[in-house]
């Protein structure tokens, strides 16, 4: 599988989630997710301050490879299931959006060798 486009991300999300929003709200939603990944989850693993990118077009190339692409997806199915007023719907889908991003977190720190040894507790 090759590098992952914000057109490929849309056009899944329209597949699976046929709405009104335009490509260009749709867009702003993605761009906002992929700020996400490079100022909360790339950025501080590799203690660099990564550009973030002003705007998005159809080739623009997303960050996050798999098996964590699909986050891009869910973020933008949840702000369509937000504007829709559906927050059962948009919960779930940042539920799956917050545990794919903790997992690619995971597998970047653990990449980077700087996993902790968690301490364990003792029960009296």
């Amino acid at each position: 599988m090759g590098e992952l486009t914000a057109g490929q991300v849309l056009a899944q999300v329209d597949s699976l989630l046929p709405n009104a929003y335009t490509r260009e709200e749709k867009l702003r939603w993605l761009l906002q997710a992929e700020s996400t990944v490079l100022r909360e989850i790339v950025g501080p693993v590799t203690r660099e301050e990564l550009p973030v990118p002003s705007e998005l077009t159809e080739s623009s190339v997303l960050t996050a490879g798999a098996p964590y692409d699909a986050l891009y997806g869910l973020y933008v199915q949840a702000q369509i299931h937000y504007a829709d007023g559906d927050t059962v719907r948009c919960g779930n889908a940042m539920n799956l959006w917050n545990r794919t991003v903790a997992a690619m977190q995971a597998a970047l720190l653990r990449e980077k060798g700087q996993t902790q040894a968690a301490g364990s507790l003792r029960f009296c």
